[in-house]
């Protein structure tokens, strides 16, 4: 079934958004000392990751 342009539109914001933070929380991660909070953002980091995969799912 073809998406809708509001639904690609959407899905463009949302995976834009989810790049984003991805990067965001990579960069975190890398700026942490504290070994607990640096594991908290590498992992909050490929979980938006994932999110971005799953999302481009709906484009192919």
């Amino acid at each position: 079934m073809a998406l809708t342009q509001m639904e690609l539109n959407l899905l463009r914001e949302m995976i834009g958004n989810a790049v984003a933070s991805s990067n965001k929380l990579g960069m975190y991660a890398q700026q942490a000392t504290e070994p607990q909070l640096k594991s908290f953002f590498q992992n909050a980091s490929q979980e938006c990751a994932q999110k971005v995969q799953n999302l481009m799912g709906f484009l192919s």
